[in-house]
């Protein structure tokens, strides 16, 4: 959703990821080697020695938490450009100031997490956009709704509120896809690193 691929790295399961970014249950050799900056208060992680403007994902975590640190690390690990700021300020200032962050600004997504996601649907200049754990209202939902990834877990509270949605998305032919955790509750991205929770990250990135 995010990238093309995520190509497997040797010698990934021996990696200690140093910093508040090893809480993502996905690690990627050397992932907290990206380049990571200041701007105009939000942090940018890049690949490191990237030229010229790269796809960005606006990551919707608090700065500096583990959940914004290790997924903008691992965006920045995959290629892309990462941004960790919330609702339509940090996309505007994304949008406004692409060429200084070297982001292409016609394709920027956005990955965000429970309620505080809730505004992605009605943003524009998305080009996808990416949830977890969002109760999201069918009431929000239009045919032409930039193309959506729900996450689910199976244990949290969302849970029918997302079905819910993705029935109503079928009956007008959105473009929204969900993929499912079964067994997992809310946080399972920065929980315990099973098999699936990292496969879960591995297709969100994708």
């Amino acid at each position: 959703m995010l990238v093309a691929a995520l190509a497997a790295t040797p010698g990934a399961s021996a990696y200690r990821n140093p910093t508040p970014g090893a809480a993502l249950v996905l690690q990627l050799s050397g992932m907290h080697r990206v380049e990571a900056r200041r701007s105009g208060g939000v942090e940018v992680y890049r690949p490191r020695h990237a030229h010229g403007r790269l796809p960005a994902v606006l990551v919707g975590a608090a700065g500096g938490s583990g959940r914004a640190v290790g997924w903008s690390q691992a965006i920045a690990a995959s290629g892309m450009t990462a941004v960790t700021g919330r609702g339509p300020a940090a996309l505007a200032y994304v949008t406004a100031h692409a060429a200084a962050l070297g982001i292409d600004p016609e394709r920027i997504c956005a990955l965000g997490f429970a309620r505080a996601a809730a505004w992605q649907l009605a943003a524009h200049g998305l080009t996808c956009n990416v949830v977890y754990y969002a109760p999201l209202a069918a009431g929000r939902l239009s045919p032409r709704i930039t193309p959506l990834l729900v996450v689910k877990a199976g244990r949290d509270s969302s849970a029918g509120a997302i079905d819910r949605f993705a029935s109503a998305a079928r009956g007008v032919h959105a473009d929204v896809r969900v993929t499912t955790y079964a067994a997992g509750a809310r946080g399972f991205d920065v929980g315990r690193p099973t098999p699936r929770a990292k496969a879960v990250v591995k297709e969100t990135l994708r």
